[in-house]
C-alpha cells in the first residue's frame, strides 16, 4: 500500500498539477504547467465519465496573480448524487513565490529553504513524511522516509530537469518490508510544452500527440503485455485560448465529457 502511494504520486506529478514535492517543480508558474494562458483566476472543471459506473468529477482551482495555485478542491458524486467533498488543498507562498505551507483536510505540509536544500514534512492523521531535496545544477536528490502504522518506508531518487523546469528523467529506490522498489520514468516533450510527448514508467509507454495549443489530441498508452489504449479528444476554446469544453472518445465511443468555467483577472 505504502508503495502503490508512492509511484501513483510519481505518475500523477507529471500530467497534473499539484504542489509537488520535487524542489525545482516550484520554479515557473502553476498556470502555465496546467497550460493555462492569459492570467487565469479561477477555473471549475466538470468531467463526466461513461462506462460501468457513471460518476462526475469536479475540479476547482484558484491562482493568484503570478499564476501560483492558492487553493485546490476535488468533488465527486455517482449518477444524480449530490457531489460530496473529496479533498482541498490551500497554499501559501513566501515573498519569494516558494510554498511554505499547504493544508489540507487531514493533513499539513511545511516546507522550509536553506541555500540549495528543501525540507518538506508531512504531517497527516496516519502517518508523517519528511522529505529533503538537494540541487546541484539541473539535478535533485531526495532522501525520504515514510511512517506509517509503525513501518517506515526509505526512498532515495535523483531527478534531472530540462531548462524549462520539467522533470526529463528520474529513478526513486523505494525501501520497505525488507523489499526494494525502483520506479523510473523518462519523458520527452515538444519545444514549448508542459505535456509530455513520450513518457515511460516502470513497463507503460504512454506516446502523446498535441495540437498548436499544446493540448494533447491524441494519447496511447503501451502496456509490456502488448495490450494498448487510446484516446482521442477533441476541444472547443475561449478567446483566450483556453479549452472550455473537451471530449474524450476510445473505439469511437464517448468516454468523457468536460466543461471548465473560467475566470480571469
Amino acid at each position: 500500500m505504502i508503495i502503490m502511494k508512492k509511484f501513483l504520486f510519481v505518475c500523477l506529478t507529471f500530467l497534473f498539477l499539484s504542489i509537488s514535492a520535487q524542489y525545482s517543480y516550484q520554479y515557473g508558474h502553476d498556470s502555465t504547467r496546467l497550460n493555462l494562458k492569459n492570467g487565469v483566476y479561477k477555473v471549475t472543471e466538470t468531467a463526466e465519465f461513461t462506462g460501468r459506473e457513471n460518476y462526475k468529477r469536479i475540479s476547482k482551482f484558484t491562482f493568484n496573480k503570478k499564476g501560483n495555485l492558492t487553493d485546490i478542491e476535488y468533488l465527486n458524486s455517482k449518477d444524480d448524487d449530490k457531489p460530496k467533498h473529496m479533498s482541498f488543498k490551500k497554499i501559501a507562498y513566501d515573498r519569494f513565490d516558494r510554498p511554505i505551507s499547504m493544508e489540507e483536510l487531514k493533513a499539513r505540509t511545511t516546507f522550509k529553504y536553506a541555500h540549495d536544500t528543501v525540507i518538506i514534512q508531512k504531517d497527516a492523521d496516519s502517518f508523517i513524511e519528511k522529505s529533503t531535496y538537494t540541487k546541484l545544477k539541473n539535478k535533485e536528490y531526495l532522501v525520504s522516509e515514510l511512517s506509517i502504522d509503525n513501518e517506515k518506508e526509505i526512498t532515495k531518487g535523483e531527478f534531472i530537469y530540462d531548462s524549462k523546469y520539467r522533470i526529463i528523467e528520474s529513478t526513486e529506490i523505494i525501501f520497505s518490508k525488507g523489499k526494494t522498489d525502483t520506479v523510473k520514468i523518462k519523458s520527452e516533450y515538444y519545444g514549448k510544452c508542459h505535456y509530455p510527448k513520450q513518457q515511460t514508467i516502470h513497463n507503460l509507454t504512454t506516446s502523446n500527440i498535441l495540437n498548436k495549443k499544446c493540448d494533447i489530441i491524441e494519447s496511447t498508452a503501451h502496456f509490456s503485455n502488448g495490450n494498448t489504449h487510446k484516446s482521442v479528444f477533441t476541444y472547443k476554446y475561449d478567446k483566450k485560448d483556453n479549452w472550455i469544453e473537451r471530449t474524450e472518445l476510445v473505439n469511437g465511443k464517448v468516454s468523457s465529457f468536460s466543461t471548465r468555467i473560467i475566470e480571469y483577472y
